[in-house]
């Protein structure tokens, strides 16, 4: 709607939206309009009130009416002055996808483009469908979409089989009791059946002991999108459950006495789609003529061609008002079983066919029953797309709408049908055409990130599928929700592009740049490919970094790589930097104050003579002092520095060297101070190597210099003035961080501690930044749940016996204060378990008084306990 009406939609007395403007209103009852919304809320901020002004009165309508007339509505709906632009909002969800486990053993799904035909319908309760072979209507994937009966859900709360509805009495008047989902129409078999089977009495419960039945109803319509197994085809629809099929000794069988009832039965209760898998070479007229019946009752009607490879008629498949189905493979082949023949309609997957059965269960079944199913659910998403439509248009979209399988089945050329079901192109190839987006930006360097200056080019390459309609100007329009983010060219035209060809906008790319001083981050670019004369729209979004990488990670140590324990977790946290390594790229130089970096993080890891050089320290000292942070880190960098230039140590961290090696135990535990705005409740390991450098044998320690403030310490040492890391800020802005160990050596996933993701997102945080995956509220620190490890005496003089209790097995051993494994226990069970340790190592040799650590290593969680021996 146009910008300077003053739209309020309020609700009439007829369910209807009003506007209060006359001729908008008209249209709203006209067109069933129940709901409206502004797509944006009020804006307060002058600011953003201005930039939204042309758009404040985008809305979207919700209406009653039949899905296919939206385009029309649209039409409509913009000859209004009102009005600026009215499109359809159908096709905006890019291929929706269920959450259905199974989904990926269901191929078939794909081969048929369910997923594209799920953008616009998933099904519809309104739809009623049934195979009349009885079904396990109890199955988890099936129950939540069985019919229920109007006229016997007395309670009207539509619970199939609800206990409440079941009276003894036939409410309905239809001749059958309490047929709450349908009717079982088997009686009288006798010895004809397997044992537990039901084949005496007609009853309520059209239950299914055989599988066939449950199996090509879940093809049809399992529950979709519920968490649980398989995703029908259509995973919303009503299930009316027949029983005429019974499990006899040499297999399956259908009884035609049975399925007349059934037929009747479906009649008179109004189904929309009939799906038969079964047949046979013999005709029955008396079948023929229910058949036909529901044929013009409105009722498309599916059946299986047969699966012995001939190609003699097949009945009911043979009937004309029928759609044939034959059998493909993954291949798109024709199945080695399938009968064929110029009879045949159409050709759907039916090999491998992931499916219900019994038990609550679900198999791989091959056959045309299977493919039958495949292509009735096509049809039912007819039904549900275009609800008032006719079984004569809904017959004719499944048979035009198919892909061409005979390139891969040249001798039976006309003997397959039309071709391979698509259920995509069934609904929509004969309104739209089916364009497809493939998408390149490049940036201005090709380093993969567009940084401030640069002027990215979008290169896009469309295609128009074959058997769709020609695309009428057809345009491709770039939009982005991000304000560092500067359009420089947003639209390609490309005119009429026809089935089966592609054009690209090579010789005028889409173009954006990047504001300057943008940080980098993941921006969401979105594309809209429209047909305005068809009101076709389609969407594409793609991911791209723009921006200065927010930190410079710098290696200084040329031996070992170390420094991929601190990458990797700044990839597991979305962390944006660039890495320069000394050993391979040479000491960092002045051209770093360009970077624009929020700090630079250094690593010395191992290195411990000559860390840095007196260039290396003047650049570090004018980058802080033009505002740039620095994160020094490494167990020998304080020891270093202490006595080549203690006051660069001074002046820009606020920290004074004071022991070079405490006792490595304290690695054990090093906690954050209270209140602290990164370190407060941290509480870190340095010792053990659980996803970790395991390097750190010569940690140090600190004191405060002048606006030093400390912000880790060693929860041994008793000396409160002393720290294992400290913070300062300088005059420039410059946030400075100096640890006294290497980052690189705290673990990761032990119990009782807190990660050093954790860390380094408190870190990234503090520079204002964002981490992902570690929540800002809670720390990462696992519970430790159940796991008590007890040692007794502790101290110990010749024996210690050590107790716990696990629900997994792990690995235990005893560590001396060095981190060297001096008895190693095995693999010991789940359960209470008992060690004795006599104070010897793995070579029976008596270990020296002193402390020890008893480990318990599960593979992803280490437990310990210390342990004192005394000789």
């Amino acid at each position: 709607f146009k910008p300077e009406i003053e739209l309020n939609f309020q609700k009439g007395d007829d369910g209807f939206v009003r506007t209060g403007i006359p001729e908008i209103d008209s249209l709203m009852v006209e067109f069933k309009i129940f709901k409206a919304k502004k797509l944006f809320p009020k804006a307060t901020n002058p600011i953003y009130a201005q930039k939204r002004y042309p758009v404040r009165n985008q809305s979207i309508l919700y209406t009653k009416l039949d899905s296919s007339l939206i385009p029309d509505i649209c039409k409509r709906f913009e000859q209004s002055k009102f009005v600026i632009l009215a499109d359809p909002d159908h096709v905006y969800e890019v291929c929706a996808i269920p959450n259905d486990p199974r989904l990926d053993r269901q191929w078939y799904i794909d081969t048929i483009d369910a997923k594209g035909a799920w953008d616009f319908t998933r099904g519809s309760g309104n739809v009623i469908a049934t195979n009349i072979e009885g079904v396990q209507w109890y199955h988890p994937d099936i129950y939540d979409n069985l019919w229920v009966n109007p006229g016997e859900d007395l309670d009207h709360d539509g619970v199939p089989m609800d206990p409440d509805d079941m009276n003894g009495i036939d409410d309905d008047g239809n001749g059958y009791i309490d047929d709450l989902i349908g009717w079982d129409f088997i009686e009288g078999l006798g010895g004809m059946v397997v044992p537990g089977e039901d084949g005496e009495d007609q009853d309520n419960n059209p239950d299914d002991f055989d599988g066939h039945g449950t199996h090509t109803i879940g093809v049809i319509g399992a529950v979709g999108n519920n968490h649980v197994g398989i995703a029908g085809i259509n995973w919303r629809i009503s299930l009316m459950i027949l029983r005429s099929d019974y499990l006899g000794p040499h297999g399956g069988r259908h009884e035609t006495a049975a399925e007349i009832g059934a037929l009747q039965y479906a009649y008179e209760k109004g189904i929309n789609v009939l799906s038969l898998s079964f047949g046979d070479t013999v005709e029955n007229r008396t079948a023929k003529y229910y058949l036909r019946r529901l044929w013009y009752d409105n009722v498309i009607i599916f059946a299986a061609a047969g699966n012995d490879n001939i190609s003699v008629p097949h009945y009911p498949s043979y009937y004309d008002f029928i759609i044939a189905v034959a059998a493909l493979n993954r291949e798109n082949r024709k199945a080695y079983f399938s009968n064929y023949g110029t009879w045949v309609d159409v050709s759907a997957p039916g090999v491998s066919i992931y499916s219900t059965r019994p038990n609550s269960t679900y198999v791989a079944w091959d056959g045309t029953s299977m493919a039958t199913p495949v292509a009735a659910g096509v049809g039912a998403l007819l039904c549900a797309f275009f609800p008032d439509s006719s079984n004569e248009f809904w017959r004719r979209r499944v048979e035009e709408g198919v892909d061409d399988i005979y390139s891969v089945n040249p001798t039976y050329r006309g003997l397959l049908g039309s071709g391979k079901v698509n259920a995509n192109k069934a609904l929509t190839a004969h309104m739209w055409p089916n364009i497809s987006i493939a998408i390149d930006i490049m940036d201005g360097n090709d380093d993969g990130l567009v940084e401030p200056g640069e002027t990215a080019q979008v290169f896009v390459e469309v295609s128009n599928k074959v058997g769709w309609q020609p695309a009428e100007s057809l345009i491709v329009e770039l939009k982005v929700y991000d304000e560092s983010i500067l359009l420089v060219d947003s639209i390609s035209y490309f005119g009429t592009l026809y089935p089966g060809s592609s054009v690209d906008n090579l010789s005028h790319p889409l173009k954006f740049t990047v504001a300057e001083g943008t940080y980098a981050h993941h921006a969401r670019i979105h594309f809209f490919i429209k047909c305005p004369p068809q009101h076709y729209q389609k969407y594409a979004m793609r991911w791209t970094t723009v921006g200065i990488p927010q930190f410079l990670v710098y290696d200084c140590d040329s031996t070992n790589d170390f420094e991929e324990y601190i990458l990797q977790s700044f990839d597991r946290g979305n962390v944006f930097y660039n890495f320069h390594s000394r050993s391979s790229s040479g000491e960092l130089d002045s051209t770093v104050l360009n970077g624009g970096y929020a700090a630079i993080w250094i690593l010395t890891c191992d290195n411990s003579t000559n860390i840095f050089s007196a260039e290396e320290i003047s650049v570090f000292k004018a980058a802080a002092d033009h505002g740039m942070g620095l994160v020094l880190t490494g167990q020998y960098a304080g020891d270093f520095l202490a006595s080549f230039d203690s006051a660069f140590l001074a002046d820009y961290f606020g920290a004074v060297h004071v022991d070079d090696a405490v006792p490595r135990v304290w690695a054990f535990n090093i906690e954050g101070i209270s209140g602290d705005s990164i370190t407060d409740g941290i509480l870190l390991n340095c010792f053990t190597a659980s996803d970790a450098a395991g390097n750190q044998v010569s940690l140090g320690t600190c004191a405060l210099a002048p606006s030093g403030v400390g912000i880790l310490r060693y929860r041994d040492d008793t000396d409160p003035t002393h720290f294992a890391a400290t913070r300062k800020v300088l005059p420039s802005g410059a946030k400075n961080l100096f640890f006294e160990f290497g980052l690189e050596g705290v673990v990761n996933n032990t119990v009782g501690y807190d990660d050093r993701d954790s860390l380094i997102a408190r870190i990234v945080r503090w520079y204002g930044f964002e981490y992902v995956g570690v929540s800002e509220e809670s720390h990462s620190k696992p519970k430790v749940s159940g796991i008590e490890i007890k040692a007794m005496p502790n101290p110990f003089n010749s024996t210690v016996r050590i107790s716990f209790d696990l629900d997994t097995e792990a690995r235990a051993l005893i560590m001396d204060l060095n981190g060297r494994v001096v008895r190693s226990f095995g693999t010991v069970g789940s359960g209470n378990n008992t060690i004795l340790w006599d104070g010897r190592d793995d070579d029976g040799k008596i270990l020296p008084s002193g402390m020890y650590i008893f480990i318990l290593n599960t593979g992803n969680k280490v437990y310990g306990k210390k342990v004192g021996l005394i000789r």
